[in-house]
């Protein structure tokens, strides 16, 4: 007593028991004083040392009766000691409870005595379902063994750490875990089990996993393929090398060490200061990434790609360590040089192809002019026999001779055709007309073709089509022309029909589809891909029944794209064969192209009046333009040249002029040049155009030159005398 109070002996005999105690509990303590004088009482409470110190006791009074009066022998134990491991042992279950890893406790016999919350959520077993069972439950049966010998570990005073096993939750689903254990010892220092925390690495080691499989693949990708991995140590200056590097070109440990220098001194020196400047600039921010050439132990050298990037800085900002790869890219450089080499040679091919191909052009618009000059000639001659009176043997004849210049002329406007298309100088006029009026001429020609040969024909033209369309007329019915000449030629007995039909309007657009049908000889389906291919014919035998240039289809398909619209066909063989052209038309506010002629309506009696000078260097034309021009009653003034139609205007007046283009010392567009120059304000005398030339947009050069019209050789003579009529408005 003397010990754990602090008093005296004396100073104690002078005490009372309420002194000892708290005295704001008096009346408590008589109270139990006066039960434990009755019969013995024990409890806990707290006592006060002479320093004022307070610690909990425990008291067990015992009633004693003895000669001299009744008294109470207390025994009373200092407890703070066991306090304080009570609320550490509180605290620590606390804590175990708060954290995530399970915390499990079992004894000597393996049962557990202590299964934390974190346990529960790990394993799935509830505290209450697991206390006091067999911690073999959460074992593997091929761990079992394992666990008996980390537990005999354990029971020899050691601890262990981190030790990766294997453990089963309460669906026998395997987790891996890291375990750490240590022994529990009771009071007499014999070992009383075991407390072990179990950490799940689940995720660990599917991270491992992965990560082992990325670097076997790369291994295997740097081993097998043409990479070299460096890493650039940037203060220090030293580089290291995957030995890949090294192979590549040529050299072994001790013959290229790790200096940066070393590593200098082979890149080729063209390329180094590229280098440089690269790794500069990605210093500053920029991508990394560089082509050069390195040398070999050869002597050779090798082209790398080469890429990196700054893993590491310097608080200020300056590269520490730089890492990146190199590619052998030596095979791709040389498949590069040779396609070089390959595109410039192509370069040449095709500058030289452009050039043959203008030669083509230039030669073809030659031969126009040469060809067609003749040839108008004949035709323009042939339509004067005409209308002579000739007996029926030289009708036929001259009819005969018609057609085949007729003829010829159809293959050299398809050569000439074909030729501006695939140079790509054929331009569309877009005009507005009367697409009723285009189609009737069509229907007039197969009318008269398909009746030579017997043929039925069949028409329908739908009346809900807006007639009134922009569009190029002349070559919409050179398209149709082809299609119905096609299905006539290559019909012997049946029918031809040709179809008109509204697909589709939205107000300003209408899409229109015509239909061509036979009951011909139809078409193989091994010509279907090239059906549409220029000079390509399905009987190419010398003694073929079928003649023509194979060029009909070809020309309608490109002039059908570009009008942006398509041509189809089906077919079979001895029944027939369908050709559908289909082409969208932007709607015309007036359904015919205004005249060019004014308000101002003069009468045949007028003809005679009207001077019209030739322009044209071929005599034999002249002599037939003079003989056309007269029949028709106009007066004629033929000139040579340019220069001599410019001296002839100088003292005469004339109201027309037809202008050949091709012509000595002053050609027809430079002539109409200074024709307009010389014209005094408010004249102008209407020049057309009579030229054998068919390319080449000589339409637009000559209005460009000042030209009004434009009449291509050989011409019809009722489209010459319409022509003039027009811009002399005379009303015939």
């Amino acid at each position: 007593a003397v010990e754990t109070y602090g008093y005296t002996y004396e100073e104690l005999l002078g005490l009372t028991i309420f002194d000892i105690r708290n005295q704001d509990i008096r009346e408590f303590t008589e109270k139990q004083l006066s039960q434990a004088l009755k019969r013995g009482i024990k409890f806990r409470t707290y006592h006060y040392r002479k320093d004022g110190s307070r610690f909990q006791v425990d008291v067990r009074s015992v009633y004693g009766n003895n000669e001299s009066k009744d008294a109470v022998i207390s025994i009373i134990r200092d407890i703070s000691d066991l306090e304080k491991l009570s609320k550490d042992a509180e605290l620590f279950t606390v804590s175990l409870d708060i954290l995530d890893d399970p915390f499990i406790v079992f004894n000597n016999d393996r049962k557990v005595t202590h299964w934390s919350k974190g346990a529960e959520k790990k394993f799935g077993f509830k505290k209450e379902e697991i206390i006091g069972r067999n911690i073999n439950e959460i074992v593997p049966e091929n761990k079992l063994e394992e666990s008996e010998m980390l537990l005999r570990m354990v029971k020899s005073g050691k601890v262990f750490k981190n030790f990766e096993t294997i453990r089963l939750n309460r669906y026998g689903e395997e987790i891996n875990v890291s375990v750490s254990a240590s022994p529990i010892y009771d009071a007499d220092g014999i070992f009383a089990g075991l407390v072990g925390i179990y950490k799940d690495i689940s995720h660990e080691k599917r991270l491992i996993k992965k990560i082992n499989e990325h670097e076997e693949r790369w291994s295997y990708a740097l081993d097998g393929g043409s990479f070299g991995v460096w890493d650039w140590d940037v203060v220090n200056n030293k580089v290291f090398y995957s030995n890949l590097f090294r192979v590549m070109l040529g050299y072994n440990e001790e013959e290229l060490d790790d200096s940066f220098d070393s590593w200098k001194a082979i890149a080729h020196p063209d390329d180094l200061p590229y280098i440089l400047d690269k790794l500069d600039r990605h210093f500053h921010g920029e991508e990394y990434i560089v082509e050069h050439r390195m040398r070999c132990k050869d002597n050779s050298y090798k082209w790398l790609r080469s890429r990196g990037r700054v893993i590491s800085w310097t608080e200020d900002g300056r590269p520490l360590r730089m890492m990146g790869t190199n590619e052998d890219i030596s095979d791709r450089k040389v498949i590069e040089e040779e396609l070089k080499n390959k595109y410039k040679q192509l370069e040449i091919l095709k500058q030289e192809a452009e050039e043959a191909n203008k030669a083509k052009s230039l030669f073809l618009a030659n031969m126009s002019h040469e060809i067609r000059t003749p040839l108008n000639g004949i035709l323009t001659t042939i339509q004067l026999l005409q209308l002579m009176n000739a007996n029926n043997e030289q009708s036929k004849y001259i009819k005969m001779i018609k057609e085949s210049g007729k003829s010829l002329l159809g293959i050299i406007n398809d050569l000439l055709d074909i030729s501006k298309i695939e140079a790509g100088t054929i331009m569309l006029n877009e005009e507005a007309f009367d697409l009723k009026e285009a189609i009737s001429d069509i229907y007039n020609y197969l009318s008269v073709e398909a009746n030579l040969k017997g043929l039925e024909i069949r028409y329908y033209l739908d009346q809900n089509i807006d007639f009134g369309i922009i569009g190029d007329k002349l070559r919409i019915q050179q398209i149709l022309t082809n299609l119905v000449n096609n299905a006539v030629k290559f019909t012997d007995d049946g029918y031809v029909a040709l179809r008109v039909k509204k697909v589709t309007d939205d107000g300003v657009f209408e899409k229109i589809e015509f239909v061509v049908e036979d009951s011909g000889i139809g078409i193989e389906d091994s010509f279907r891909e090239k059906i549409f291919h220029s000079f390509y014919q399905g009987d190419l035998s010398p003694g073929k029944r079928y003649m023509g240039t194979g060029l009909g289809l070809a020309i309608s398909w490109h002039l059908a794209s570009l009008m942006k619209g398509d041509i189809q066909y089906r077919s079979s063989v001895g029944q027939g064969t369908t050709f559908l052209f289909t082409c969208e038309f932007r709607r015309s506010v007036n359904n015919v192209q205004k005249s060019k002629a004014d308000n101002r309506i003069q009468t045949k009696e007028n003809v005679n009046e009207k001077v019209i000078l030739c322009v044209e260097d071929n005599i034999i034309n002249q002599q037939i333009m003079e003989d056309i021009l007269i029949r028709r009653g106009y007066k004629y003034i033929s000139a040579y040249s340019g220069v001599e139609a410019i001296d002839i205007l100088k003292n005469t007046e004339v109201d027309l002029i037809l202008m050949d283009i091709q012509l000595p010392e002053l050609n027809g567009f430079e002539a109409t040049k200074i024709i307009r120059e010389n014209e005094a304000e408010g004249e102008h005398v209407p020049v057309i155009a009579m030229t054998a030339y068919g390319m080449l947009k000589d339409r637009d050069k000559c209005m460009e030159a000042g030209m009004d019209e434009y009449i291509t050789k050989p011409f019809d003579i009722e489209r010459l005398y319409e022509l003039i009529d027009c811009y002399l408005n005379i009303d015939v």
